[in-house]
């Protein structure tokens, strides 16, 4: 059972923004995620490894990394997270843990992610 004392790192979730460079073109850029404030969140980190990553990575590729945070809705695959100064992309839709509405997992791989 997760407590709220056992989210101590603190996150930030990226969302990939279309805007337009000084020259008119499009390009696209990463900003805090605007469903909540500065896109940042308390979560639980779990780098995954030995047995459990095996199991993870059957069914999620490449999967190393799991943060647990508050339930929440919006947030997507296409999002990104940024953790102690290295990126995690996110693999697949939140999973809600622990029966309930209170808790979701996001299966992260860590790695650059330019511009996806």
């Amino acid at each position: 059972m997760t407590t709220a004392g056992e989210l101590n790192q603190r996150i930030t979730i990226e969302e990939r923004v279309k805007t337009n460079n000084t020259r008119g073109e499009v390009v696209y850029i990463w900003t805090p995620w605007s469903g909540v404030s500065n896109g940042k969140l308390w979560a639980k980190v779990v780098p995954l490894r030995g047995r459990e990553f095996f199991a993870a990575a059957q069914s999620q590729s490449e999967i190393t990394t799991r943060f647990r945070i508050r339930y929440r809705t919006g947030i997507l695959p296409s999002m990104r997270i940024v953790w102690k100064g290295a990126y995690y992309e996110i693999k697949g839709m939140p999973i809600e843990v622990e029966g309930g509405s209170e808790w979701i997992d996001l299966m992260c791989r860590a790695g650059p992610q330019d511009g996806r």
